[in-house]
């Protein structure tokens, strides 16, 4: 966090403060602080009791709790819970007696934005924490609002008024999440309209735009109470619901078929309608929510292709590309001896000064049979059947390596990020195989950068956040790569040794065109930097993009705009030869 200034006060009217503390030296001694303070005017309410500043809270609106937690009546984090849920809005700064680390990380973890230590601190400093705190609550609470508004925005289709697939692949992996033991069976049916371009060819796009709202209509009508509807674009459509048996997803398709076969009312005049569809059952028919789609959809084509207005049950013999991922599995087995992996190395460069900061390893592969596989396609193959351990660990070796050739080549080189998986991180050696590397290249850790997930941070594994801690206290820079995707808290910025944020493409590329993009990239610039975070913005691929970033003072970016990712050989362009 940058330092407090106390010459410039952050807010413009005074800060009303609830003291929970029951000694009057203290009162007396922490309201004349406050209150003499020249950066902030305080309104300071003190009680002894907690149950009095519950009932304050009830009552009055106040901008921060002062709280000790050493009250005879609310020792401990209790008391915190009970403010927490009093005034869920208001921030709390906790005060104790005891230096006991692990209490004050815990209150943090529950909740509170600071702590202070009792006849540890000064004016300033509980100045500086007061206003920080609120501080730093506003800029989260702007970003939250700013956050549920896009994705509002982003998880809903716009012409039907339905979930869109964004938000429907996130309903599915919350049921699989659900589904414990996998007892539990769920059908996914996907449904496309038949003869729909006909319609629109015919009648016009406003008025099959017409038909596509009554069709959601009778969608959101015709399901039950536990059941999901979305629209996954154009003339598709998918459900979500819960079955005793493989063959009750036949029944809830054919629910739907009679729910779309009555005549629609299209400009005065009456129009039927007929779908197909394909389900898939979990567990039956796949156990993630990318092969339950791809295998729904290959049974609604199976089902246009026998005549249309049908309900066809995925049969393993429909999906082809079933066979590609496994293929792809058994191929990444043998990628490290036949040599077909590769890194190929992406520029990232200082928003100010325009220099190369940073090269991002990022992995290729090159199938002898199948050629160029996206590692969006293979890392989740990977992830699945073990092989992102000895595929990561080769990743790692190979860009620590490539360091130190290109200092042998006489260049002055710059630290190296390498992209790392939850599966990585939650092996107990990971730290030490990290450790080995560095040693075997000579390589100084500050020249390390790993980048985790919001995903991967947002499980709260002990096991990933012990590594990242050893990793941090070696001196690997530790950054959250796609930041914004998975909706992670402020505690777990604190929690975690986080040194650098870097903001996801899909922000960055509506900074220029959606108000909402703009406001929620400010706001995610303006709070890294309030915790004393660098931010890294992915995905610049204009001019117009890179101006809003530079006026908004994110530090580096990377990008098209710049270079894509390049063999190693031709990164050197960006390096400076030593004198």
């Amino acid at each position: 966090m940058e330092p407090f200034d106390e010459t410039h006060s952050l807010l413009s009217s005074s800060i009303r403060v609830l003291m929970v503390e029951d000694s009057p030296e203290d009162i007396a001694s922490i309201s004349a602080m406050l209150e003499s303070s020249d950066a902030a005017e305080f309104d300071v309410t003190s009680t002894e009791r907690v149950e009095d500043a519950l009932r304050l809270l009830h009552r009055d609106n106040f901008n921060i709790v002062l709280l000790d937690l050493t009250l005879p009546e609310g020792r401990g984090l209790d008391a915190l819970a009970r403010a927490k849920i009093a005034a869920s809005s208001v921030p709390i700064v906790v005060m104790t007696r005891e230096e006991d680390q692990t209490m004050a990380l815990r209150a943090l973890h529950q909740g509170a934005q600071d702590y202070l230590v009792k006849d540890k601190f000064d004016s300033h400093l509980l100045v500086r924490t007061m206003v920080n705190a609120v501080e730093r609550h506003r800029m989260l609470m702007q970003l939250r609002v700013a956050r549920q508004r896009e994705h509002f925005l982003a998880t809903h289709d716009s012409l039907t008024g339905l979930p869109n697939r964004s938000s429907f692949m996130s309903e599915v992996r919350r049921t699989l999440r659900g589904t414990g033991d996998r007892t539990e069976r769920f059908a996914l049916l996907f449904m496309d309209l038949d003869r729909f371009k006909d319609i629109n060819d015919t009648l016009g796009h406003p008025t099959g735009d017409d038909l596509l709202r009554l069709v959601g209509r009778r969608l959101a009508a015709a399901r039950l109470s536990n059941e999901f509807v979305a629209r996954m674009g154009g003339d598709e459509f998918v459900v979500l619901a819960p079955v005793a048996e493989k063959e009750n997803a036949w029944e809830v398709g054919n629910r739907i078929v009679l729910a779309l076969s009555r005549p629609y009312d299209l400009a005065g005049q009456e129009y039927w309608l007929s779908c197909s569809i394909g389900a898939a059952v979990f567990p039956d028919d796949g156990e993630d929510a990318d092969t339950l789609i791809r295998r729904a959809d290959a049974a609604m084509y199976h089902a246009k292709q026998e005549g249309k207005n049908e309900v066809k049950l995925f049969s393993f013999s429909m999906d082809e590309r079933t066979s590609r991922r496994v293929h792809l599995g058994l191929r990444l087995r043998r990628v490290l001896e036949r040599d077909e992996l590769s890194v190929h190395y992406q520029p990232v460069r200082n928003a100010a000064s325009g220099e190369v900061v940073r090269a991002e390893a990022l992995l290729r592969w090159r199938d002898a049979d199948a050629g160029d596989i996206q590692p969006s396609e293979f890392i989740s193959i990977a992830e699945d059947n073990g092989m992102i351990i000895p595929i990561g660990d080769w990743v790692l070796r190979t860009a620590c390596a490539q360091f130190q050739r290109w200092w042998l080549e006489g260049y002055s080189t710059v630290p190296v990020a390498v992209n790392v998986s939850g599966i990585q991180l939650m092996q107990p050696d990971f730290p030490d195989t990290v450790a080995t590397v560095l040693n075997e290249v000579a390589m100084d850790p500050a020249m390390l950068e790993i980048e985790i997930t919001e995903s991967t941070m947002m499980q709260d594994d002990e096991e990933t956040l012990r590594g990242l801690n050893r990793l941090s206290r070696m001196g690997v820079v530790i950054s959250l790569d796609d930041f914004g995707t998975g909706y992670s808290s402020l505690s777990y910025l604190r929690r975690f040794p986080i040194d650098r944020i870097k903001i996801e493409r899909a922000f960055v590329s509506e900074v220029t065109t959606s108000r909402g993009g703009a406001a929620l990239t400010s706001a995610i610039i303006a709070m890294a930097h309030s915790l004393g975070l660098a931010v890294v913005a992915e995905g610049v691929e204009t001019t117009a993009q890179e101006a809003f970033l530079a006026e908004r003072g994110c530090d580096e970016y990377q990008g098209f705009l710049f270079s894509r990712a390049v063999p190693p050989e031709e990164f050197v362009r960006f390096l400076v030869r030593k004198p």
